[in-house]
């Protein structure tokens, strides 16, 4: 069975648990409303044996006893609901662990509506052996979670099972990676906004949800960036494996490298990205292009006093604001324009600036 198929079983454990807990805070508190009204009981029948001088007294224990006895109703009448919920939820795992029979079904023909199932699945026998071991892998991977929260955040849960079901990903997989994500810095709240936005990138760059989320967050941390930059930092990813000579994982494991110093010379991630892609598709491969790229940029923004009078000679941007004022772009052209002119000078500047050799024109700007 896939993973798919199973979190709609895991689904209907995860609303049992939370029926469960509900049902047993609100024993807890019919216990405590009983002993509450037995109280009162007891206090209304001594007021009015002591005659008609305790008639004010009356009013007010009567008034609130009718008060308690109106909310016990109501409360047992929840606790009922979610007991209810708990028993045809065994209902199902007893008709599809038994027979061969589409779960809608067995759901529908007791008329259970604790989840809605926009498709009907084949549940053989081994449905609930399966399920009871994917929902405890579930619980304990999401448990990872857990740790790093100051408080049990239970749209985790329902939005890690949407993201399963929509994206086709495995249990273990999302959970992992939300432990990344939420470890990385990503607010809980935002953690499956932030995954959904991962996901996208994992798929479309064909890698694996970890290595996504490990990308979007080393870029966001590295410029400071909230989630809310998540899709323009996915999408830049996703530019440069596609007009570059690169993938998105070989892109992720290296940007740690180069994000960094790129965000001090104020160099856009877009632009630090399509550079990359640049050099990639001129015949680096992505390791050496973001160890070129990391070297020239630090000797763009700190020159040493003799190289920096070399490169202000042939009219290459140098120090911070100037990379920044004019792009990284028009910085990296200039740089390969002087090492053309002068390749012995600049060579001693950048000692790898010789693989920008055949680069004929850097055209990162159009990615």
């Amino acid at each position: 069975m896939s993973d798919i198929n199973k979190t709609v079983l895991i689904d209907i454990k995860l609303e049992q648990d939370a029926a469960r807990q509900a049902a047993i805070k609100l024993k807890q508190e019919i216990v405590s409303l009983e002993k509450e009204q037995t109280k009162l009981n007891k206090l209304l029948k001594e007021s009015q044996a002591r005659g008609e001088g305790y008639a004010k007294s009356n009013d007010t224990i009567a008034k609130k006893l009718v008060e308690v006895q109106t909310k016990l109703k109501g409360t047992r009448g929840e606790f009922n609901k979610y007991t209810s919920e708990v028993s045809k939820g065994n209902e199902v795992f007893k008709k599809t662990g038994g027979l061969t029979k589409s779960l809608t079904d067995a759901m529908s023909s007791m008329g259970l509506t604790i989840l809605t199932v926009a498709g009907a699945w084949r549940i053989l026998s081994s449905a609930t052996r399966a399920v009871v071991k994917d929902y405890a892998e579930f619980e304990k991977t999401l448990a990872n979670v857990q740790t790093l929260l100051t408080s049990n955040e239970r749209s985790l849960r329902r939005g890690g099972i949407d993201i399963i079901r929509k994206y086709g990903l495995t249990i273990k997989d999302v959970n992992k990676a939300m432990f990344d994500a939420i470890s990385a810095g990503v607010p809980a709240g935002e953690a499956i906004e932030f995954l959904n936005e991962a996901s996208f990138l994992a798929i479309g760059g064909v890698t694996d949800l970890r290595t996504a989320v490990d990308g979007l967050t080393s870029v966001l941390n590295a410029y400071s960036l909230s989630t809310d930059y998540a899709r323009e930092v996915s999408d830049a990813f996703y530019v440069a494996q596609k007009y570059g000579k690169t993938t998105v994982a070989d892109l992720v494991n290296n940007i740690g490298r180069i994000a960094p110093i790129a965000k001090i010379a104020g160099v856009s991630f877009q632009e630090m990205l399509g550079s990359l892609a640049s050099l990639t598709k001129g015949g680096l491969n992505t390791e050496e292009s973001v160890t070129i790229l990391r070297q020239a940029i630090a000797a763009l923004i700190k020159p040493a006093n003799q190289a920096g009078m070399i490169l202000r000679d042939a009219s290459v941007p140098t120090g911070i604001l100037a990379v920044k004022t004019h792009g990284l772009v028009f910085a990296l052209e200039q740089l390969n324009k002087a090492y053309a002119e002068n390749p012995d000078a600049i060579a001693k500047m950048i000692p790898n600036i010789r693989a920008f050799t055949g680069i004929a024109a850097f055209n990162a700007e159009r990615l």
